[in-house]
């Protein structure tokens, strides 16, 4: 593995990192005994690793779409990337709700795998076909928001041109923030707004972020490019909403990214084993983590008396746990899966060649 994708999946393991701490101290609160307190507050911005997530998918986009001859040999790589993880996560899921029933969505239904297996979002099934659906995990939206973004660029770069996807990228990035504040100011709540919403469109600034990155790696920016850089910043900024405590926030997660090609001492940590590691298992480890998480913590809750102090030390023990389970599917299970799904095709199609999956995202 090259040095440049060693550091991504050490960003990648900061990323996991602060979205697992943030459900395991912060997201549910309302419902965890041992982390209402005002010490905990220090884990409320973790939700900023999917953000993190979402700026490492930009960056490494040009990577894929460069090696790539077509738009369907694209999103052939991308569903191979995304599908085999969340089917094996899916089913674990699924045929473990009935020891975890509480977790935050309750016991799962069948109907609850179509938007994880199609990776469209609750809310737009819901909008075109009017059928009621709830995702298996509430933390498979970013899943939604990022399989939505793979279709757009490929269908850019391979009908208008590579030079078309970052304007477009970042044209739906502004458009969509005023669309939003304009239906926050007149109020509009409907099955339109939450399917226009589950788009993700807002988060598009992230990814173009992480888009422009790659390209100042390749070449000097553009004065154009510098200016939609910096409005992006605007609004990405402009989505901590006043608070001071997730500005800092923010900004410090854009710091590292923008750092990551750049510092040596900086290179070195992301490309430590622990960080790499988490990096590789981040995938699975997002899928698997939140339910599963807070139903755990509330059943030791429950059973077992223990100080809140020593509460705190249960999230890492379930991380450990979950790392276990993460390896060998992100190791052995999941590349098998793949292997089964392509030689499906082959077959399914007679090709006598598919594209090859030369990187790891």
């Amino acid at each position: 593995m090259n040095s440049r994708m060693l550091q991504l999946d050490g960003l990648r393991g900061v990323a996991i990192l602060l979205v697992f701490f943030y459900h395991a101290f912060y997201r549910w609160s309302d419902r965890i005994k041992f982390i209402n307190e005002d010490f905990y507050d220090f884990f409320s911005i973790g939700y900023l690793g999917v953000n993190l997530f979402f700026m490492i998918s930009g960056y490494v986009i040009f990577l894929t779409l460069d090696n790539s001859k077509s738009a369907l040999s694209f999103m052939l790589k991308r569903w191979l990337r995304l599908f085999p993880c969340m089917l094996i996560c899916s089913i674990i899921i699924f045929a473990s709700g009935i020891f975890f029933w509480e977790r935050p969505s309750g016991m799962p239904m069948v109907s609850d795998l179509i938007p994880g297996f199609s990776f469209i979002s609750p809310e737009l099934i819901n909008f075109f076909t009017g059928y009621e659906l709830k995702s298996l995990e509430g933390s498979f939206w970013s899943l939604y928001v990022e399989f939505t973004f793979y279709v757009i660029c490929a269908s850019v770069y391979f009908i208008l041109g590579r030079r078309f996807v970052l304007p477009i990228i970042f044209t739906i990035a502004v458009t969509s923030f005023f669309i939003l504040v304009l239906f926050k100011i007149i109020g509009v709540s409907s099955k339109l707004f939450y399917a226009f919403n589950s788009l993700g469109f807002k988060h598009y600034c992230w990814f173009f972020i992480g888009c422009i990155f790659y390209i100042k790696s390749e070449r000097l920016l553009e004065r154009s490019e510098k200016v939609m850089l910096c409005i992006c910043l605007i609004i990405s900024l402009f989505f901590s909403k006043g608070d001071y405590y997730t500005l800092l926030g923010i900004i410090s997660i854009l710091l590292l990214f923008a750092s990551v090609l750049k510092f040596p001492f900086l290179i070195e940590c992301l490309s430590s084993r622990l960080l790499v590691f988490f990096g590789f298992v981040s995938y699975p480890l997002y899928l698997l983590h939140e339910g599963l998480l807070v139903s755990i913590i509330l059943k030791v809750e429950r059973l077992l008396v223990i100080p809140a102090f020593f509460m705190f030390v249960l999230p890492i023990l379930i991380l450990v746990f979950f790392s276990v389970i993460a390896y060998p599917i992100a190791k052995f299970i999941e590349p098998s899966i793949k292997k089964l799904l392509l030689n499906l095709i082959k077959k399914a199609t007679k090709l006598n060649k598919v594209p090859k999956l030369r990187f790891r995202f």
